[in-house]
């Protein structure tokens, strides 16, 4: 809604629009939000290799979790903004796709979010980055617990919220038996997530199982 409204007043002259990351005037885009220049910042970051999540074999991730990245992301999840979503996929692309070509999953999956937070958002900002990425994903998780957000929890209580969270869909039991999957989410924080996620698939029979996130906090 806010994205048409935004795109309703942009036609009828009405408004100038600020870049929410270095305040300067530009002109919209499908998103809006951001201008040209600190979407051109979004770049990969080499970072510091740090120890892998549970039950992960392979981490990749694209940049660290600050300047116009963090903006990004959070004006995704926390501002509805799904054409952002798309851009920012566009942005991860080519580094996502050099990781999935040297870990060769058989599947690609997204972390899921809870069907209360579909709801609320109207989209899932993992499907819709993976989407502006242009890569091949299937959905074969579903998230079966609600949860507070975990941003400020630490790991003993990520890990009680996030208990018995995930499931694979039925539909995915039998196609992932045996296979290599590469788990995709937006932000690498302490890794519960990652793991509990990464559980789930091994006890249902893949094989192995990587991690690729667009931040790394």
């Amino acid at each position: 809604m806010k994205v048409v409204l935004g795109k309703l007043v942009d036609l009828l002259f009405i408004s100038e629009r600020s870049c929410v990351c270095c305040g300067l005037a530009f002109k919209p885009s499908d998103q809006g939000f951001l201008c040209e220049n600190c979407l051109s910042e979004i770049k990969a970051i080499a970072l510091l290799e740090r120890e892998r999540p549970q039950w992960i074999s392979q981490v990749g991730v694209f940049a660290p979790y600050e300047g116009v990245v963090k903006e990004a992301i959070r004006l995704i999840k926390f501002e509805g903004i799904k054409p952002l979503a798309h851009a920012l996929g566009e942005k991860i692309s080519k580094h996502l796709k050099t990781f999935i070509e040297n870990f060769s999953p058989d599947i690609v999956t997204p972390v899921p979010i809870h069907i209360r937070r579909w709801w609320v958002r109207g989209f899932d900002h993992n499907v819709e980055i993976l989407k502006g990425a242009k890569v091949d994903f299937q959905e074969v998780l579903v998230r079966v617990k609600h949860s507070k957000p975990l941003a400020q929890k630490g790991v003993e209580e990520r890990k009680k919220l996030l208990k018995d969270a995930f499931k694979v869909k039925s539909k995915f039991l039998d196609l992932i038996e045996g296979k290599r999957i590469l788990i995709f989410d937006d932000i690498l924080t302490t890794g519960t997530t990652a793991s509990v996620v990464a559980s789930t698939l091994m006890e249902a029979g893949a094989r192995e199982v990587g991690l690729y996130c667009v931040a790394q906090a």
